[in-house]
């Protein structure tokens, strides 16, 4: 019976994917309902990570799902808001949010638990059962889809400042759909249509 390295389990781990929540186009996120610039590309937990892809390790974008909107975080739904002079800007703008409090998504081992000396048995196709020794470790992760707390704001009627409407709090999740859809699920379970607006 040969002794080999440990055999690891990861339950409730969340891989990055390669398919990404947000396609940007010309700097913005061109299929969301607010418009973001690819510098919040980190807080919707886009990264470059390296693959391995035919053979060779290459640098690609990946998808988590720890997202990161930070206080201070201000947020348009329209792309001439980054690129217009103000007082121009605010006709394209109907609806801005500015973030003042947030506590980050994160992925996080709960528990571990290692089980030595392992009497493991596989069978290879065409082969007889063999058995093996090994240490076996696993590892579960919890997530905690954390919290935005932030401010929805509008033009005023003469179109010269915004205003605040309301102030929300959501997880970080909600939020992420909130940026996607104009849908927003706050934490009292209100849910608040932006689109139908």
């Amino acid at each position: 019976m040969a002794k080999s390295s440990e055999l690891k389990f990861s339950v409730g781990r969340d891989e990055r994917d390669l398919i990404l929540i947000a396609n940007f186009v010309d700097g913005y996120s061109s299929d969301f309902f607010f418009k973001l610039p690819t510098s919040f590309r980190d807080a919707l937990d886009i990264k470059l990570t390296p693959r391995m892809i035919h053979g060779k390790t290459i640098n690609t974008y990946s998808q988590g799902k720890n997202f990161s909107f930070k206080q201070g975080d201000v947020i348009h739904d329209s792309k001439e808001a980054y690129t217009l002079d103000w007082g121009e800007a605010l006709k394209y703008i109907k609806y801005s949010l500015q973030v003042i409090d947030s506590r980050d998504a994160t992925t996080d081992i709960s528990e571990s638990y290692e089980i030595k000396n392992s009497q493991v048995k596989y069978l290879k196709f065409g082969e007889s059962e063999k058995s093996i020794e090994k240490d076996i470790v696993i590892t579960k992760y919890s997530y905690d889809s954390g919290y935005v707390k932030f401010r929805l704001l509008q033009p005023n009627s003469a179109k010269e400042k915004l205003v605040e409407k309301s102030v929300y709090e959501c997880s970080q999740e909600n939020f992420v759909l909130f940026l996607q859809s104009g849908v927003l699920r706050t934490i009292d379970k209100l849910e608040i249509d932006l689109s139908k607006a």
